[in-house]
């Protein structure tokens, strides 16, 4: 295997756990309700290595929160005073589920906002030394590999 390939072997290798370690946390903070986000998580690799992580849309706003209208938290994203029916049609079959009024809800979160439940930023960034240390690892054994095939010539 030459070293473009082991890189990318262990950039593949980070890019699965990070995915399990996203899983772990959205069980641990049970931010779950049909499993539509959970099964939406998942990574793809680029030719040249990279590695980009994907979700379904709706959860960067589980995962920053959202600014309510009556309060500032520090998110990027916030509801205009127009969004509660936006806000009601899309809850609706998870308020239904719940046994409640769609309207109800989407005014109170509208108006108090979302709370960040970090699981996805957080996680990859937490992660980010790990892959350094992945491929200074496997770049030390490549090197040692190289070394030992020209000494054994």
């Amino acid at each position: 295997m030459n070293l473009e390939e082991l890189l990318k072997s262990v950039q593949d290798k980070w890019g699965r756990e990070t995915v399990n370690a996203i899983l772990k946390k959205i069980d641990e903070q049970d931010i779950k309700w049909d499993g539509t986000l959970r099964r939406s998580i998942s990574y793809e690799q680029a030719p040249d290595g990279n590695i980009t992580f994907l979700m379904a849309d709706y959860g960067q706003f589980q995962d920053q929160g959202v600014n309510g209208v009556s309060n500032n938290r520090q998110s990027t994203f916030s509801f205009r005073i127009t969004s509660i029916g936006g806000v009601a049609h899309f809850i609706k079959p998870w308020a239904n589920s719940k046994g409640l009024n769609n309207w109800a809800v989407a005014r109170s979160i509208v108006r108090k906002g979302i709370k960040p439940r970090p699981f996805f930023n957080d996680v990859i960034e937490a992660r980010l030394n790990t892959l350094g240390l992945d491929i200074e690892q496997a770049m030390v054994q490549y090197m040692e590999d190289q070394i030992r095939k020209y000494n054994a010539q």
